[in-house]
């Protein structure tokens, strides 16, 4: 496969993941199922080739600082991937939410800083804000609001790169 091809595949993956994690969190589930996990597996996993595709695809205008957020946004993604754990008392989920929400708020602060993928940074830096505020408020529905557009930014970023697909081959 052309790098170029790897690149584009990783855009449709980003939108693929932003799209399918939008609209699981417009449903309220009642009760985990091996279908429910199998989604959010495939979310997990599509998100996950989505963000290393928006990070090699936009390196070389990222800071020293904008690659450890990318590498601190895809390690609280991987956290994710697989079925919701509990270890040592504390809820790997919440925990790797977190990690990953405070990762990419600051990789998109060093995205906005070389003007990159501004629509990407604000619906993070939005899901970020709207996350903190439902943790400390307890308000979920804040919450889902958080879990919208941390989706959207990746349809953006997945859409950036699709738009930009005779950029991206001149890159590679």
């Amino acid at each position: 496969m052309k790098k170029a091809n790897l690149i584009i595949t990783g855009g449709f993956a980003a939108i693929a993941g932003g799209g399918l994690r939008v609209f699981a969190a417009l449903f309220t589930f009642a009760e985990t199922t091996p279908a429910l996990e199998l989604l959010y597996f495939a979310i997990d996993v599509l998100l996950l080739f989505g963000l290393l595709t928006i990070f090699l695809h936009w390196s070389r205008h990222i800071s020293t600082f904008g690659a450890l957020s990318f590498a601190v946004s895809f390690i609280g993604l991987a956290s994710l991937v697989g079925p919701e754990t509990e270890f040592l008392g504390i809820n790997m989920y919440m925990l790797g939410a977190a990690v990953l929400s405070a990762g990419l708020a600051a990789f998109a602060l060093c995205l906005l800083k070389v003007s990159v993928l501004n629509k990407t940074s604000y619906f993070w830096l939005a899901s970020f804000s709207c996350g903190t505020f439902s943790i400390l408020a307890n308000h979920q529905p804040t919450f889902l609001i958080a879990g919208i557009l941390f989706g959207l930014g990746f349809v953006a970023a997945g859409t950036e790169i699709l738009i930009r697909t005779d950029e991206v081959a001149a890159d590679i």
